[in-house]
């Protein structure tokens, strides 16, 4: 994740830090006002078998039985899923977004 700091002397500048869960996403969404989001999926994730990082554009929760899985729409119209119990998206139900910003 990238955001901008404004340092009083030296201007705006940006900040970047590895999160790991959705939740730590949300929270800089409700704290912080200019930052942008990237996926980083590995090789086995991506079908032209290549790593890829992207900026996330949106994150919908939705759930399978009971668990609450993630969909991760990214700017390079790539779209990926954590899910408990491997559903695909279609199977997901009760979808909402949590988290959306212009592509």
């Amino acid at each position: 994740m990238e955001y901008t700091i404004n340092h009083e002397e030296e201007g705006p500048y940006w900040n970047r830090v590895m999160v790991n869960s959705v939740h730590d996403v949300l929270y800089a969404a409700g704290t912080l006002d200019n930052f942008k989001v990237s996926l980083f999926s590995p090789r086995y994730q991506n079908e032209d078998d290549e790593m890829s990082v992207s900026t996330i554009t949106e994150i919908i929760e939705a759930e399978e039985e009971g668990h609450k899985a993630y969909i991760f729409k990214c700017k390079n119209g790539k779209t990926y899923l954590e899910t408990s119990l491997g559903y695909t998206e279609d199977q997901l139900k009760n979808k909402k977004t949590l988290y959306s910003i212009a592509g």
